[in-house]
């Protein structure tokens, strides 16, 4: 999205130095979710990640997973798996078994949320549908998490990460449109199927991860005011249309959603990556007090002259510089020729360091990439952007740091567990003992 910047045009710059933050000492208290136990079936991402997330904020999440394992545990090899599933207890349930399912019957009887990304049916089957499982705990937050929702013709149809961005359109405009339909050859045909898949690598999935999220805190919301708990429906359509909201949108008159151009540079000449003498910057001016900023900076530095030999302008009082910010971002590629001819003549980095400090948008895009940030650099590390925490295999590594800093109540940034590591806690939480577990076992019955 475009931001509004309602700064004064003879306002003071930003600064390139953040003020400090004077928060006050507060005793450390427990975490916002401390005492809600969530119990989670479900796989590779959306589901799980949401009961992640539940679980930085300090809840007790139980994961059941089946015989062998999470499947998302053996792709890219299991570094995905080892962040959707911070900090729960995992146990290993062959839920064709009746024994298995009544052992998972008995661990969510004293939870909070159950949430699951099963189809349609297969819950009751397995003992885990929501009247089966209310019955037993009428304040249960039952939240049912899958593709196609479960009332439409598509509620049976299997759906992973790249349907529903396809389907909702995201993909097109991360792109800039439609590809070509034209015949292509082979190198052009992979490359249109590289672009679509990078495309269509982030969004759906994660989408409905906070979508289930924040439908489970209000479901616990409500449980408490009403005093009894409910089911709740998230399918990853919803949770995408809501995430595109521009196109889940209608009007008359409304105006088409504004996509990339088809090199995926940017949005309009203001909102764009540019190639300097030596890397790359992205120019984000949103309001026309940063286009005059800019025209400030460029005026001190001698960046007219650069724009005027583009053939674009006239003298200075009548020149490119001079028209309307409007104008500009509306320019095509004439605006777009002068901004890369004035972009030519410096490194990337000098123009962060020029502009930045003035409160105009422009940062070196290629200085590394998104783990280079991450782990080195000096924000990310004053943020606690990553932390140190410990799986059962790799030992001590790095995971994610806070997505929400609660200052009075921080959460807890636990490592990846297991598959199976809890088994034998949490059976003994339900009263059983080392032989009758070791029977479980040997029937293939908990892992």
């Amino acid at each position: 999205s475009t931001p509004q910047n309602s700064t004064p045009q003879n306002s003071t710059p930003q600064n390139s130095t953040p003020p400090s933050v004077n928060r006050p000492a507060l005793a450390r208290r427990k975490p916002p979710l401390d005492g809600v136990t969530v119990v989670e079936a479900a796989t590779i991402i959306a589901a799980p990640f949401a009961a992640a997330l539940l679980a930085d904020l300090g809840a007790r999440v139980i994961k059941f997973e089946p015989a062998e394992g999470d499947p998302f545990r053996g792709m890219a090899p299991g570094w995905g798996a080892a962040r959707v599933n911070t900090g729960k207890e995992c146990i290993g349930l062959d839920l064709k078994q009746p024994a298995a399912q009544e052992i998972a019957r008995k661990l969510v009887a004293k939870a909070d949320i159950f949430i699951h990304n099963y189809r349609p049916g297969v819950p009751e089957r397995l003992g885990l549908g929501y009247p089966q499982l209310s019955a037993a705990n009428p304040g249960l937050v039952y939240i049912s998490a899958n593709g196609y929702g479960a009332a439409g013709p598509g509620a049976l149809r299997p759906s992973t990460h790249p349907i529903p961005g396809a389907a909702l359109g995201g993909v097109l405009h991360q792109i800039g449109g439609q590809p070509e339909t034209r015949t292509m050859t082979l190198a052009e045909l992979r490359e249109t199927a590289r672009r679509l898949m990078r495309a269509n690598d982030v969004n759906p999935d994660p989408n409905t991860s906070l979508v289930i999220c924040s439908a489970a805190l209000i479901g616990l919301q409500a449980q408490r005011r009403l005093g009894v708990g409910q089911a709740i429906f998230v399918d990853m359509f919803g949770a995408n249309a809501y995430a595109n909201f521009d196109d889940a949108l209608r009007y008359p008159g409304k105006p088409p959603r504004i996509s990339p151009d088809r090199e995926g540079f940017g949005l309009n000449p203001l909102w764009r990556l540019y190639r300097c003498a030596e890397g790359w910057v992205f120019l984000a001016i949103g309001n026309p007090y940063d286009w005059q900023r800019f025209v400030s900076v460029l005026g001190e530095i001698g960046g007219m002259g650069a724009i005027s030999s583009t053939g674009a302008t006239g003298d200075n009082s009548n020149g490119w510089l001079a028209r309307t910010f409007a104008e500009v971002r509306n320019g095509g590629a004439e605006a777009v020729a002068a901004l890369e001819a004035v972009f030519a003549t410096a490194r990337a980095s000098d123009w962060e360091a020029r502009l930045a400090v003035q409160g105009v948008g422009c940062v070196r895009a290629d200085s590394g990439l998104p783990e280079h940030f991450l782990l080195n650099d000096p924000h990310a590390q004053a943020e606690e952007l990553m932390l140190s925490a410990r799986h059962g295999e790799w030992g001590s590594y790095l995971r994610h740091g806070a997505q929400v800093v609660f200052h009075g109540t921080p959460g807890v940034y636990r490592g990846t567990s297991l598959h199976g590591e809890h088994t034998g806690s949490l059976l003994s939480e339900l009263g059983l003992g080392a032989a009758e577990v070791e029977v479980l076992r040997q029937a293939g019955t908990v892992i």
